[in-house]
């Protein structure tokens, strides 16, 4: 068996509790401890390095049981559930969460499986909610002139009062490398050897090289402009240099200035869209300035034009049909699986109560050593270390209840959702089917005379040939497209 926590402290307590408690539900149900694995990598981000050598590790040695504390330190992101998902369906592994007493397997319900992806989709929707958040920052930022993220080039600091790029101590050092390079007519090494012989440094404290010099030049942020997603924007930095000086620089390094770039069209299927036997992406591409094609370049070429494309995808998307029952089947599921999760978080809500309980009795005892007056500092402490635990936990308990409603809301907006969402795509133009498919499908895999579906959870789910065969009483065939995949 394996174990995969957090490297922080979750429910405010620590990774050695965290073991205790994992080592006491192994025993409890007979499963020995291989190993154990700790990381502080975040569960919302995919390519986790920790995790995916645990997996890799139990598949190679034969561990088919995997332990977590819950749902959301195991994955809070569809990739990684997928690969599990693989394991569970192919190598017969079984996933254990102890915090919540569930274990899901092969031959689990249906049901507990549309539970898990509606968990996972509430646990990404708050990530997601973190990460609109901050685009919306970076947006603001653009909107008002302000170049976003990382570190400004050299010459410039952010004046937090002003809410700006200033010009800063090495302002002098900079429009010494310029005129050096624009009038004095040194090449880009020559600039560098100059920087390196008076020893001056990059903002890394490095050495200069010729590469480091040419970008710097090149860098449209010292014109009063900075560059995002191949876009250029007028900012409220003071410029260094004018834009006439700034293209000669252009045209003596043999570059080209870039002007703000206005896109034609929209690719309406961009990173949707993949070749069906190389799995290569299809990149959109403008023909005769007026017809969209989604082309593979290597090891063959191999295109389809975008009316084309959208088809074959109404084609398979006829494919799948919903009975008249289809909408109350849903809310069976529905009604089950909230009564799986409520009882994982009344479980969840329990041991939280317990910890709570047992770290208020710690407490007293504490006031009473230090009322006597034994090792005050030491009790101190571990009374200000329970305070906080204390708060972790109530906060905790507080979210468990917010989430059992984003759990009910997430399920019915699935259900509203699948229930209308044919007959609006039936209606839609292009842009408003592109729309549609990103937010159901992973891939479209395009064939030559056909496409195949991959759905995002938890409309895998639901689309899962299996479900569709059961709500509608159809055969397989008719139901749902080959290409569906397990939920």
């Amino acid at each position: 068996m394996t174990i995969s926590t957090k490297q922080q402290e979750v429910f405010g307590t620590s990774l050695q509790q965290q073991e205790e408690k994992a080592i006491k539900y192994a025993s409890d149900n007979n499963l020995h401890i291989a190993k154990f694995f700790t990381t502080a990598e975040s569960a919302y981000k995919t390519g986790r390095k920790i995790f995916n050598f645990m997996l890799d590790i139990a598949a190679e040695t034969g561990v088919k049981d995997i332990v977590f504390m819950c749902t959301d330190r195991m994955s809070r992101n569809f990739q990684d559930w997928s690969r599990l998902k693989s394991l569970i369906e192919e190598k017969n592994f079984t996933i254990h969460f102890y915090q919540e007493g569930t274990i899901i397997h092969k031959n689990s319900h249906h049901t507990e499986k549309f539970v898990m992806n509606i968990k996972l989709a509430v646990a990404e929707g708050h990530s997601d909610k973190v990460s609109h958040d901050s685009k919306q920052t970076t947006l603001w930022k653009v909107k008002h002139g302000i170049a976003p993220g990382g570190t400004p080039p050299p010459g410039y600091s952010y004046d937090k009062m002003q809410k700006k790029y200033i010009k800063d101590k090495n302002a002098e050092l900079i429009m010494r490398i310029f005129d050096l390079y624009d009038n004095k007519n040194y090449t880009a090494l020559g600039v560098c050897d100059w920087l390196n012989i008076h020893g001056h440094k990059t903002q890394r404290g490095n050495k200069w090289n010729r590469t480091t010099v040419l970008r710097l030049l090149s860098n449209i942020f010292y014109t009063g402009k900075f560059e995002y997603q191949g876009n250029i924007y007028q900012g409220t930095h003071e410029p260094y240099i004018s834009e006439d000086i700034y293209g000669d620089r252009l045209e003596k390094m043999k570059l080209r200035y870039k002007s703000s770039k206005v896109r034609k069209n929209e690719f309406h299927l961009k990173g949707l869209v993949f070749n069906g036997e190389t799995g290569n992406m299809l990149t959109g591409e403008m023909k005769k300035e007026r017809f969209v094609y989604y082309s593979q370049r290597r090891p063959f070429y191999f295109s389809y034009k975008e009316e084309e494309l959208f088809d074959l995808i109404d084609d398979k998307m006829k494919l799948i049909y919903f009975s008249s029952d289809f909408e109350n089947y849903l809310k069976d599921l529905f009604n089950e699986s909230v009564e799986i999760n409520e009882n994982g978080q009344a479980k969840e809500q329990e041991l939280i109560k317990k910890e709570i309980i047992r770290l208020e009795k710690e407490q007293n005892k504490l006031l009473q050593l230090l009322i006597d007056g034994i090792d005050e500092r030491t009790i101190w402490i571990r009374m200000e270390e329970n305070k906080k635990f204390i708060t972790r936990l109530e906060n905790q308990h507080q979210q468990i209840r917010i989430n059992k409603t984003d759990f009910i809301l997430e399920v019915s907006f699935v259900i509203e959702r699948v229930k209308n969402i044919f007959k609006v795509y039936e209606n839609a133009d292009f842009a408003e089917k592109g729309s549609i498919l990103k937010t159901l499908a992973k891939k479209i895999h395009v064939l030559d005379n056909h496409v195949t579906i991959e759905w995002n959870p938890p409309y895998s789910f639901i689309f899962d040939e299996r479900v569709l065969k059961i709500a509608n009483s159809l055969p397989v065939t008719a139901a749902s497209s080959d290409s569906l995949h397990n939920g």
